[in-house]
């Protein structure tokens, strides 16, 4: 197998409308600069990449686009999208914003159409360093996430629940070369990027784990986010009972602990992969429950919606134009008979990890979201 590996900064400039809240909030500086990195992989004439960003994540139309330019430029088969999910990076998957004014609409327009470009620029610099490497993958565990859906009576909160699921797993490939060098380093683990959440631009830990790991190693740090639906960092008030707002010395204790966590799988006992490289893909439609009639989405009480966002959903149910259905990208990619990559678009949540590795038996999967398309 041959590995190529690069990365782009693609910080937004200070008042770009930032992705997390479906409603206007400027970007008024910068805490953590954001990149995409791209991993081009190759085997027996077949291309295949992974491309993740410091953003919420990406659109359907986007994928779609890059993907047949690198067809067409680089024989790029199979590509996996991946967000880190920070609500601190700006919008580039979503066409519309409530409240959104037209000067700031045409600077999200703009930043989108540069963003789309450096996608295009990373991958091909990736293709040109591609390289024979040997593959290698290892487990840990990150402790710095809790569950954040709790049951109150007949109701689901947003508070903290040491009692509920969370799969706590650290996976990690390096793709090194035949000497050693390490030349990528691919990493997930299932938590919200949603530390700090304010009008900062931020990677959240993501980022910084990828800075320290690349400090450390020289190679590049591609964080890809797991199936992290249901689960936020661990910061909570005094008793525990209610979350708080973070701060920038929480998301560097948790970018710490993920980026120490990955170094120390890194010095252990990796097992060395077989490469066989392929990608299998299909969407499915999940359909829709019936939703909500205007006056019960008025009268709904949920902390998630805002005045704004139920009062735009009102418009767009009166208007008949709710879709049916949520098309669900979902992407294998396989690396050995032993490791593969499952990913889905969305947010997927953490719960269905040990479901989906039952059914893949003995083949070891890392089981990622926000892939190649996010609306919900």
């Amino acid at each position: 197998m041959k590995a190529g590996a690069a990365r782009r900064d693609i910080t937004p400039p200070i008042g770009i409308p930032l992705a997390g809240t479906g409603t206007v909030r400027l970007g008024t500086h910068v805490e953590e600069r954001l990149h995409v990195r791209a991993l081009v992989l190759e085997q027996n004439g077949l291309r295949h990449a992974i491309v993740t960003a410091d953003v919420l994540g990406f659109s359907s139309q986007m994928v779609v686009r890059v993907r047949r330019y690198c067809q067409k430029s680089f024989d790029i088969e199979g590509m996996l999208f991946n967000a880190s999910h920070t609500h601190s990076g700006p919008n580039v998957c979503w066409n519309w914003t409530i409240g959104e004014t037209a000067s700031i609409k045409t600077r999200r327009l703009a930043y989108q159409k540069e963003f789309e470009r450096k996608l295009r620029e990373v991958v091909a610099v990736a293709v040109q360093k591609l390289r024979p490497v040997v593959v290698r993958n290892g487990e840990g565990q990150a402790h710095f996430g809790i569950n954040r859906r709790v049951k109150i009576g007949s109701r689901w909160e947003f508070r903290p629940n040491p009692e509920g699921f969370h799969d706590k797993t650290v996976s990690v490939l390096e793709f090194a070369s035949p000497t050693g060098k390490p030349l990528a380093i691919l990493f997930s683990h299932a938590c919200h990027p949603t530390t700090r959440y304010d009008t900062e631009i931020s990677t959240d830990f993501p980022g910084v784990a990828c800075r320290l790991i690349e400090a450390r190693t020289k190679a590049v740090a591609l964080f890809v986010q797991g199936a992290c639906a249901e689960i936020r960092p661990k910061i909570t008030k005094p008793g525990g009972q209610e979350f708080r707002k973070g701060t920038r010395a929480d998301v560097n204790r948790e970018g710490r602990e993920l980026a120490g966590e990955v170094q120390r799988i890194l010095r252990a006992q990796m097992t060395r992969l077989e490469p066989v490289l392929a990608v299998s893909e299909l969407e499915v439609a999940l359909p829709f429950s019936a939703p909500l009639r205007p006056g019960q989405l008025q009268e709904f009480d949920h902390s998630d919606l805002t005045a704004e966002f139920k009062q735009a959903w009102v418009s767009w149910m009166r208007r008949g134009n709710l879709p049916k259905a949520l098309p669900m990208p979902m992407l294998l990619m396989r690396l050995s008979e032993e490791c593969a990559i499952l990913a889905t678009g969305h947010e997927l949540c953490n719960g269905y990890v040990p479901l989906l590795q039952a059914l893949a038996g003995k083949t070891k999967l890392i089981v990622l979201g926000y892939t190649n398309d996010y609306r919900a």
